[in-house]
């Protein structure tokens, strides 16, 4: 069967392959990429949750100086 294919036939099926093998590539990385992006995601809000606490905790502590002024 080979023998009556012509070489576009070929290069054709060996180009099909080749995109096929690389979309399979792709989608197997996919999934380890959006796990690094969403433990990006959850450092960034912890992170800001963390600076938002200590930005209350300093106003607390200056409210509690300014009472103590007075």
């Amino acid at each position: 069967m080979l023998t009556s294919l012509s070489l576009v036939d070929i290069s054709t099926m060996a180009l099909k392959t080749c995109l096929e093998d690389g979309h399979n590539a792709r989608q197997a990385t996919d999934p380890v990429e959006e796990e690094e992006e969403e433990e990006e995601g959850e450092e960034e809000e912890e992170e800001e949750e963390e600076e938002e606490e200590e930005e209350e905790e300093e106003e607390e502590e200056e409210e509690e100086e300014e009472e103590k002024k007075m």
